[in-house]
């Protein structure tokens, strides 16, 4: 049985992950203007969410690094698999 990894595939997929956690945009016009008590906690919690999603970015971006490696190392891992058949003939 032969297991091939879609290399391109997941190459693309992890750049579109990549992608979208830098596009994300929840920024919010008129930070610190308000004059109201409950419209500065509303700020408040809005610079909490930006606090939140700027560490939810950098994990996925780490986590995003972290499985282009483990793809690129399976991948030589399976052409030396490959180059050690090379040559070989199959016998049962």
């Amino acid at each position: 049985m032969d297991v091939k990894i879609q290399f391109e595939s997941v190459v693309k997929s992890l750049a579109k992950i990549r992608s979208q956690a830098q596009n994300l945009d929840i920024s919010m016009d008129g930070r610190g203007s308000y004059p109201l008590p409950s419209l500065q906690q509303l700020a408040y919690l809005n610079q909490k969410l930006e606090n939140l999603f700027t560490a939810y970015q950098a994990v996925t971006l780490k986590n995003e690094a972290a499985a282009k490696k483990a793809v690129h190392a399976m991948k030589e891992y399976d052409e030396q698999l490959e180059k050690g058949f090379e040559g070989r003939a199959m016998s049962r």
